[in-house]
């Protein structure tokens, strides 16, 4: 997932005690996940991107192809939905095994507890591909995100914007000045 984003962590300066990030806020908690994981910016260059299929909201997805040990691979990052119908096998203790049915319904039920729980999800997922398969210097979507290998999910919690509390505020307001006194409630029931 780390290696499918395009924002990028900057470590604090002169008088900052925080980290800050340049891009997608999602994309930075990505990296903030895997930093603490031990894959830093400086070990994940050691694996170049050769090429990247832009997120689109159409596809709801997103994915780089990098240089893996000599292999071309491509790193899938996207909404689980989309993810999951496109995958064939998951990792399992560092081996692919089929996606059958009941892996794919554990993936789901997965997805759908922190979904539940108020937290968006992201599936990543992998392939190798062949260099040659490029067409006119160009990666075709439909030749790349297909066979997928799951490798698991990402859930994060997004917190509330700065707005919110004003908007919810303001939303009371006019429902407490519309809403219909006591006797019109009686008489719409009755």
């Amino acid at each position: 997932a780390a290696l499918c984003c395009d924002a990028h962590l900057v470590p604090p300066q002169n008088d900052q005690r925080r980290w800050t990030a340049i891009g997608d806020s999602t994309e930075a908690a990505i990296l903030s996940a895997a930093a603490k994981l031990d894959l830093s910016r400086e070990k994940l260059v050691a694996w170049p991107r050769l090429a990247e299929l832009p997120f689109d909201s159409t596809r709801k997805r997103m994915t780089t192809i990098q240089q893996i040990d000599g292999s071309a691979v491509a790193c899938v990052k996207g909404a689980p939905g989309e993810i999951f119908a496109r995958c064939v096998a998951i990792r399992l203790r560092g081996f692919a095994a089929p996606l059958d049915d009941e892996w794919r319904r554990r993936a789901e039920a997965a997805h759908d507890a922190m979904a539940d729980s108020g937290l968006r999800v992201l599936a990543v997922a992998t392939r190798s591909v062949d260099p040659n398969s490029q067409v006119n210097d160009g990666w075709r979507v439909e030749d790349v995100e297909r066979e997928l290998t799951l490798l698991g999910l990402i859930a994060m919690e997004d917190p509330p914007r700065p707005e919110v509390p004003s908007a919810i505020a303001a939303c009371r307001r006019r429902w407490c000045l519309a809403s219909p006194g006591p006797s019109t409630r009686a008489t719409a029931r009755a």
